[in-house]
């Protein structure tokens, strides 16, 4: 299973330092880089090091083993906390299968966490959420919750079980098919789980875990958390004709890359796919592992990669729904460099 998990915040949340526990958490860092100490893995850039935020959002991928065994292959979105790099999140937001969001414990619910929540209950994007710096004085998560339940939704559900998911209560609630069964005291954990997945994908239950990142508390439960509730189908969609939506271009040593999260089919390197502009040759695919490419020979339903070879434009939709572009992820402002003779 292939899942895209966007992470954002109100900007000092702690959502990149969360992202490093999470990676270590995974194996794919051996320590965790800090913001602070200018470095962190996924703020590559000589600019983010310098100023200590995230501009551009960057992602990474790890494994998760799932409770049935089977493994949830992720793909893990560290987007920009600050409104003025909107346009960076906004374009990560059209490709996410799920989202975690991530507050603060002493700050509480903040502006842009309001907005990060609209945008992402508007795109039914399913949304856990993480309370961090649980560990500093003035932390209070009780107050918080009552914040989110107030700005954000009453959906909200601390977790207490995170093999279930939520309180057995607070779930069957929220879960026709699981009532009946709760009530005369035949539910399995498993129906449970299932139930816990039917609503937070339909966006009727918003799991709330609580911890630290900088201290590294909470993290486990989370990260089990993302491989209990979280489910995609893309495998179904692997023999349709190729397509894929275009979320980001950027250029890397003088080569233009497009970034991009394939919908159905697979592409082989090499291979001719249409675009707005008409066919062009996919020369290369590369997996992206914060500022690494490494070449692939295959993009799968699902899977995100960068492609050379392509002139596409953020938004854009490639292959067989080529023509097709999302309004909400198109750039406000495009700029021609004309030379002076």
């Amino acid at each position: 299973m292939f899942l895209t998990l966007g992470v954002a915040a109100h900007v000092d949340a702690g959502k990149t330092t969360l992202c490093e526990q999470m990676l270590c958490h995974a194996g794919v860092l051996r320590r965790c880089g800090r913001v602070d100490h200018g470095d962190s893995f996924l703020d590559a850039s000589a600019l983010e090091r310098a100023r200590g935020i995230t501009i551009f959002c960057d992602q990474a991928c790890f494994s998760l083993p799932t409770p049935e065994g089977e493994p949830l292959e992720v793909t893990l979105m560290d987007t920009p906390g600050h409104a003025d790099f909107w346009g960076e999140t906004e374009r990560a937001l059209s490709v996410l299968d799920a989202a975690l969001l991530v507050l603060s414990c002493v700050e509480g619910v903040q502006s842009h966490t309001v907005t990060l929540f609209r945008q992402l209950r508007a795109r039914r994007i399913p949304t856990l959420l993480f309370l961090n710096k649980a560990d500093r004085e003035g932390a209070d998560a009780a107050r918080v919750m009552a914040q989110m339940h107030r700005l954000l939704s009453p959906d909200c559900v601390q977790m207490t079980d995170v093999d279930i998911g939520v309180l057995r209560e607070e779930l069957a609630a929220r879960d026709g098919i699981l009532l009946e069964r709760h009530f005369d005291g035949t539910a399995s954990r498993e129906d449970y789980r299932e139930g816990a997945r039917r609503a937070f994908a339909c966006g009727a239950l918003f799991p709330v875990l609580t911890g630290s990142a900088l201290m590294d508390t909470g993290v486990d439960a989370l990260m089990r958390a993302i491989a209990s509730l979280c489910r995609t189908q893309w495998e179904q969609r692997e023999a349709e004709p190729f397509s894929a939506q275009v979320y980001r271009v950027r250029r890397v040593g003088g080569i233009r890359y497009c970034y991009v999260r394939a919908t159905a089919g697979c592409l082989s390197a090499r291979e001719e796919v249409l675009t707005a502009r008409g066919t062009q040759k996919a020369s290369a695919l590369c997996a992206v592992q914060g500022p690494r490419l490494t070449p692939v020979e295959r993009l799968r339903a699902g899977q995100t990669a960068a492609l050379t070879g392509l002139d596409a434009r953020p938004g854009e939709r490639i292959g067989a729904q080529s023509g097709g572009e999302s309004p909400k992820t198109l750039p406000v402002m495009s700029v021609d460099v004309i030379p002076v003779p």
